[in-house]
């Protein structure tokens, strides 16, 4: 499920873990990014080359330059995000400047008679927004379930002093707040706990911010081969940067509760940085027709978390704020998951091309572990490993692009984008497969030339509160981003 659970942080071995399966999704995940041309062809144009954020897919793709490059993207965002709870729909939209793309090319031109065949090397250097987690949303709606069941739940019948200590973010401030209270069924054994002051039914209202995205900084090198075969490699650094925060706020109704309202906020702030690899070739066996294949290794990404959940209750008779535990800070390494590209291109000089990438990836294979260089931060995600191999699968991204040449000088680009969900079909889970339709011109001055591109995405996903059985835990989002892209580039 695409659970988004702030709540809970689970316990073990003295230290707290605010991390679960759904991070290394996260952070394996990517959507359409580079330049204007690219985003455009919805990503489709890796066998054509001919643009630098190809390597994002496959290095080998410059090798298709003849001549320098400077490029240079920025892109608006705006991300509408639907929230149905309880049959109420609430609509948030907020809007984004990002950098997309910054990259620098130097061709060489060969004599192939000179260097047994060999036509052209690049060498390049760039950045690539490949991934925006900038999204927000509100819900509202009356039930009958409340928060508080789902402490109730979480403490079961351990001690006060158990759940302050290895529960302190959830259940354990509910207990220094107010909310539950143990019920004991003699002087040193507790049998449940309940909530003597919250009663009835109550107005749940959550707000999620989330911000962010990932991108890429690599550093390439490429070579063309009788203008037959394109070879290239690339060394990527991968940087996170991922903020999240929510406030859970519900007013109980009933004239004879004690509890009026109360909050539950919290945050995430998470760093990193991470490294990978990537190798590709490009065949052309026929003037019109170019094959690619690609494998990228799995990115070792190092990443630097900070959290904390803090309780205000406001009852009949005070106002209660109690919260002894400072903000949580972990350190843990996400391993995302090995990929494959293979791509296909049709070039027509006069008329334009056609573009086709298949993309293998499997996410059960994703992994998280401690950073053993820090042994302050040791936790055995063995739980979250488990779970990753549980519910993800392997799945197929698919992406097609044309670009038609109107005359020597203007294109028209238009593409479509389909990212298989990754989550096993036989888990019932609801997360769509991620739709993107895109389009483009570009004009072509000489030595610079100008994109443009729109792209429209939809995704749809459950956002769980809590936990699942309870009521008033789940809300359905839908989440419709568009992108407006503009490159500027410069061959010399």
């Amino acid at each position: 499920m695409k659970w988004i659970l702030l709540s809970l942080l689970v316990g073990s071995t003295g230290y707290l873990s605010a991390q679960n399966e759904e991070d290394a999704l996260r952070y394996s995940q990517e959507s359409l990014g580079g330049t204007a041309r690219n985003m455009g062809m919805a990503g489709a144009m890796t066998a054509l080359g001919g643009d630098y954020s190809s390597t994002l897919k496959n290095p080998a793709a410059t090798g298709r330059f003849s001549k320098s490059n400077f490029s240079f993207t920025t892109f608006v965002e705006n991300n509408v995000t639907d929230a149905n709870f309880l049959d109420n729909n609430l609509s948030t939209s907020i809007t984004n400047l990002k950098v997309g793309n910054i990259s620098y090319l130097k061709a060489y031109n060969l004599n192939p008679n000179k260097f047994n065949g060999w036509a052209g090397v690049q060498l390049g250097v760039g950045y690539n927004r490949k991934q925006s987690f900038n999204q927000s949303f509100t819900y509202s709606g009356l039930s009958t379930g409340s928060l508080v069941d789902y402490f109730i739940a979480e403490a079961g019948n351990s001690s006060p002093t158990f759940i302050q200590e290895n529960n302190a973010y959830s259940s354990g401030l509910a207990y220094d707040n107010y909310l539950i209270d143990p019920y004991f069924t003699s002087s040193d054994s507790i049998d449940y706990y309940y909530s003597s002051g919250a009663v009835g039914a109550s107005k749940h209202t959550r707000t999620v911010n989330t911000e962010g995205g990932m991108g890429e900084i690599n550093f390439s090198l490429s070579g063309n081969y009788q203008n037959k075969l394109l070879i290239g490699g690339s060394l990527n650094i991968v940087t996170l940067n991922y903020n999240t925060n929510f406030i859970h706020n519900e007013v109980f109704t009933d004239s004879i509760s004690w509890v009026n309202e109360f909050d539950y906020t919290g945050y995430i702030d998470a760093n990193g940085t991470g490294v990978n690899a990537r190798v590709g070739m490009i065949y052309t066996p026929v003037e019109f027709l170019r094959l690619g294949a690609s494998i990228e290794t799995p990115t070792r990404l190092v990443i630097t978390e900070k959290s904390d959940n803090t309780i205000v209750n406001e009852t009949d008779s005070d106002r209660y704020n109690y919260d002894s535990q400072p903000p949580l800070i972990s350190e843990y390494i996400v391993r995302t998951p090995l990929k494959a590209n293979f791509s296909i291109g049709l070039v027509h000089k006069k008329f334009g091309s056609l573009g086709a990438e298949l993309e293998i990836v499997d996410y059960s294979t994703a992994k998280m572990k401690s950073n053993f260089d820090n042994p302050l931060f040791f936790y055995s995600y063995i739980d979250e490993n488990n779970q990753i191999r549980n519910l993800y699968r392997s799945t197929i991204n698919l992406r097609f692009g044309a670009e038609a040449r109107l005359n020597e000088q203007l294109y028209v680009r238009g593409g479509y984008a389909l990212y298989g969900s990754a989550y096993k079909a036989e888990k019932g889970v609801y997360d769509q497969a991620i739709s993107t339709f895109t389009g483009g011109i570009g004009y072509n001055f000489g030595e610079v030339y100008l994109d443009f591109a729109a792209v429209m995405r939809t995704v749809g996903s459950e956002h769980i509160a809590y936990l699942p059985e309870l009521e008033g835990s789940t809300s359905f989002i839908e989440n419709n981003r568009k992108q407006f892209v503009l490159s500027l580039g410069y061959r010399f």
